[in-house]
């Protein structure tokens, strides 16, 4: 789970509440995190390294200073 002022990319991992998909790829800075994600780590046997993101971090990101 981020943290306010941390530098994400919208992706699988992180979902942008207010543009969803169609900021895809960009870096963003956190300002609030609506919903932690919840990830899958390993396969339960061996395979501690795997990370499977099952749903993802829904966060609003801060306004650009345009």
């Amino acid at each position: 789970m981020p943290k306010r002022g941390q530098q994400i990319q919208i992706g699988d991992e992180y979902h942008d509440c207010y543009n969803g998909a169609s900021d895809r790829g960009a870096l963003c800075t956190v300002d609030l995190v609506r919903l932690p994600g919840l990830q899958k780590v390993g396969n339960g046997r061996e395979d501690s390294q795997s990370v499977m993101t099952i749903v993802p971090c829904e966060v609003f990101v801060e306004a650009s200073a345009a």
